[in-house]
């Protein structure tokens, strides 16, 4: 996806809309971030958007569910387990569950997966090396955008989107 928000991806299949998300490595991931534009997409923007984690699609699991009402730029859906430390994942599904206005189609002008810099795996002997870094925003939409460059990590994604 372009940095541009004028553009966006759509879908106009059957609900839900799905993003698949498949990365190199096992990677830490902490936040799914949407940009979404009620003001221009009106009943295309997602109101409930699903997050699903695994290793791969055989064997991904719930992991959380937010909703959005009438939403205008930086989305945030946090994904850390109960302790609040970065789920370790191979493969994300998002699914678009509900437009505003009951919309059939959908508009996503952005995605972003945050995570932290470092893991907390040490990448030679796969052990835990401590707490990963933060702070973590504890909120859901997102004014300025560098409060995340702390810990996001720029990890080369495949991205299927359908």
């Amino acid at each position: 996806m372009s940095d541009n928000v004028e553009k966006y991806w759509q879908s106009d299949g059957p609900q839900p809309h799905t993003i698949h998300l498949e990365f190199q490595k096992k990677t830490d991931v902490a936040f799914m971030m949407f940009y979404l534009d009620y003001k221009n997409d009106e009943s295309y923007t997602p109101s409930k958007i699903q997050i699903k984690l695994g290793s791969s699609h055989q064997d991904i699991f719930f992991r959380n569910a937010q909703s959005f009402n009438e939403p205008q730029g930086w989305c945030a859906i946090d994904i850390r387990d109960k302790m609040e430390r970065p789920q370790r994942v191979f493969w994300i599904q998002i699914q678009v569950i509900q437009n505003h206005q009951n919309g059939r189609d959908t508009h996503i002008r952005h995605v972003r997966v945050l995570g932290p810099k470092r893991s907390r795996v040490s990448p030679t002997n796969r052990i835990f090396t401590g707490e990963p870094h933060g702070p973590f925003p504890e909120h859901n939409l997102v004014d300025d955008e560098e409060e995340f460059a702390a810990f996001v990590d720029r990890s080369l994604v495949h991205l299927s989107l359908r």
